[in-house]
């Protein structure tokens, strides 16, 4: 099951909307935050995070930047080194594509078939082999390259644009320490011919779905007299090679920062297309989910995110946002870390959700609501009863996907809900949730009102561990949410639904 759905909207009606929200809204919700908009944020006088330092994690490096917008209180650290962060880039791809779209140059409606040309395999991509032969609005594969961090998303709106208009587009920012932007597809097809130059001559696709995947169908003998076969510390060669050579793909914490507060500022004057170019990032960012660096974050606050990670390095971007709409952020975090040889036994590995940088930055989500939002903020406030939960359902996931799939495959189209309903009303929650397995937790919500309905679930472990999960439903009466959250502890765990920051559910579940 992907936990990083691929969602369908209406764009005219969502870009109308946000259109009329800043000429009517937006004045108000600057003026509440004269801070934001009046006082230059001087990122060298604030003091280290010292996050490296206090790690425990040998050759590791960390890269941060952590400020309050309205108190202008935070931390850095090595701003200025520059890091491989991944996936993080395609924001400004994103930025190219919003521009031109609004100038015209590109409409948000074309349709591009996903074929087996971009097909690449990854196992938690969004875009997998039974969406084969779908076509999706170019603004659809930019969301999905931002939520769901689809790398075959990203090179079909690459291909969109072409290559020189997302440098083009970087060059404007006039920002230094950005490196230059290349899709997955072609860092796979690198770190290969890096083993066997001869993989430079074989289709970018191809060469994904072997890199993630083993994959050899149409290699032999069409590209290769055998099968390639490499080893484990070859695969680690070939990834040590591009971190510590390619340019692709980089920046420096400090240039990251300052591409997120040129949209604040943009957002900030409420007015042309820079501000509206900030407010659909920001509104992309905000169908994320919450990354590794913001699982404390309170059900009260919003989360917009973009992270990239790969072998040895785990890179996340978080703006905060306190009320629904506006797309205003309060306040952001943004942490590197990268793991110079990638040969030690402990490396990260790309998706190993306790992989060593993932829990690192999990562990230090507390700490970052501290430094920006000091203690009170992780007071849970009173349930609000509301009618829109209308069925839970807690169980292993071959059991729940069956009634999942025909919602994704829909696009998430609110007159199926009835029928994943009318499908769970034959699954019967896990008494006591399994140890060690990834429990699946399927909401189904009705009753929604409104142009935004953000979701946020938290999950309280039994040693008041948080962890939390973000989405939304824009535009939807009725909707549903799936997650699968990984169970290692035993006793009684805690459920809060959050819609649009009020808590309006909370239960409680036994593992063991």
């Amino acid at each position: 099951m992907d936990n990083r759905p691929v969602r369908l909207r209406l764009f005219a009606r969502w870009l109308l909307w946000l259109v009329s929200a800043s000429l009517l809204v937006a004045a108000p919700i600057v003026s509440a935050q004269t801070y934001t908009d009046s006082s230059p944020i001087d990122l060298d006088s604030l003091p280290s995070c010292d996050f490296t330092e206090r790690s425990g994690i040998p050759n590791m490096n960390v890269g941060a930047v952590v400020i309050n917008f309205e108190t202008g209180e935070g931390c850095v650290e090595n701003l200025d080194r520059t890091f491989q962060i991944a996936s993080v880039p395609k924001l400004f791809i994103a930025g190219a594509f919003y521009e031109w779209m609004l100038e015209g140059r590109i409409s948000a409606s074309t349709p591009i078939t996903f074929t087996d040309t971009y097909w690449m395999g990854g196992r938690n991509a969004c875009l997998q082999e039974v969406d084969l032969g779908r076509s999706f609005s170019s603004r659809e594969l930019v969301e999905l390259m931002i939520y769901c961090s689809d790398n075959a998303a990203t090179w079909m709106v690459m291909d969109a644009l072409g290559a020189s208009r997302v440098q083009e587009y970087i060059d404007s920012l006039d920002i230094d320490g950005i490196g230059p932007v290349l899709p997955y597809s072609d860092v796979d097809r690198i770190k290969l011919a890096y083993l066997d130059p001869f993989w430079a001559s074989v289709p970018r696709g191809l060469s994904s779905r072997y890199w993630r995947r083993r994959w050899t169908n149409g290699l032999v003998p069409e590209y290769f007299d055998e099968t390639p076969d490499y080893t484990r510390e070859q695969r680690i060669e070939a990834n040590q090679y591009y971190m510590d050579t390619a340019e692709t793909n980089t920046a420096t914490p400090r240039a990251i920062a300052e591409f997120m507060l040129k949209l604040r500022d943009d957002r900030a004057n409420a007015s042309g297309n820079e501000s509206l170019v900030a407010s659909l990032i920001f509104n992309a960012m905000l169908k994320n989910q919450r990354e590794n660096t913001a699982q404390a974050f309170p059900g009260t606050l919003l989360i917009g995110a973009k992270n990239g990670f790969d072998t040895g390095l785990t890179a996340e971007v978080n703006v905060v946002f306190d009320e629904v709409g506006g797309f205003l952020p309060s306040a952001m975090f943004i942490i590197f870390t990268q793991q110079e040889d990638l040969s030690v036994p402990y490396v990260q590995q790309p998706g190993d959700y306790f992989g060593v940088l993932n829990t690192y930055l999990r562990n230090l989500s507390p700490e970052l609501v501290g430094r920006l939002l000091g203690d009170d903020v992780t007071v849970i406030p009173p349930v609000t009863p509301s009618p829109s939960v209308r069925m839970i359902r807690y169980q292993s996931e071959d059991i729940l996907n069956p009634c999942w799939r025909p919602y994704r495959l829909s696009g998430y189209d609110a007159a199926t809900v009835d029928t994943l309903q009318s499908c769970l009303n034959g699954v019967f929650s896990w008494d006591v949730a399994p140890l060690d397995e990834s429990l699946g937790v399927m909401t189904v919500l009705g009753n929604l009102t409104g142009a935004e309905n953000r979701i946020v679930l938290v999950f309280t472990a039994p040693n008041g561990t948080p962890y939390s999960y973000q989405t939304e439903a824009d535009f939807a009466r009725q909707a549903a949410v799936y997650w699968l959250h990984p169970i290692n502890m035993a006793g009684q765990w805690t459920l809060d639904i959050y819609l649009n920051l009020e808590r309006i559910h909370s239960e409680t579940f036994m593992a063991g």
